[in-house]
C-alpha cells in the first residue's frame, strides 16, 4: 500500500500489480491456515483472534485487490480500514497471549 501511495503510477503497472495479487494470495492463504488451527485447551479467546484475523484479512485483501483493479478510492480507503482493524485484533491478540504467558 506504501508503494502505490508513494508512486500512484504503480496502480498501472501490470507487472506491479501481478505482484500485489500473488502477495496478496499468499496473505489470503495463510490466513486461512491459520483460523484452521484447533486451539489448545485455555487457548479459545487466543483462536477466536485468529479467526477475526483472518476475516479481517479477507476483507482487506479483497477490497485492495478491486480498488487497485478498479482505481476506486473508495474500496481502497476500506481496504485501510481492514488494515486498521487487523492491528487492532493482532494487538489484542497479543494481550491475550501475555496474559496466558503470564498464567502458566
Amino acid at each position: 500500500m506504501q508503494q502505490v501511495a508513494n508512486d500512484t503510477s504503480l496502480a498501472l503497472d501490470k507487472d506491479w500489480k501481478t505482484n500485489t495479487g500473488l502477495a496478496l494470495g499468499i496473505l489470503n492463504f495463510r490466513a486461512d491456515e491459520l483460523a484452521k488451527i484447533e486451539p489448545s485447551p485455555g487457548y479459545e479467546q487466543m483462536h477466536s483472534y485468529m479467526v477475526e484475523l483472518a476475516k479481517e484479512t479477507h476483507l482487506f485483501t479483497d477490497s485492495y485487490a478491486r480498488g487497485i483493479d478498479h482505481l476506486d478510492s473508495e474500496l481502497i480507503t476500506a481496504a485501510n480500514v481492514h488494515l486498521s482493524n487487523m492491528t487492532a485484533v493482532m494487538k489484542n491478540a497479543t494481550l491475550e497471549l501475555d496474559r496466558l504467558n503470564s498464567n502458566p
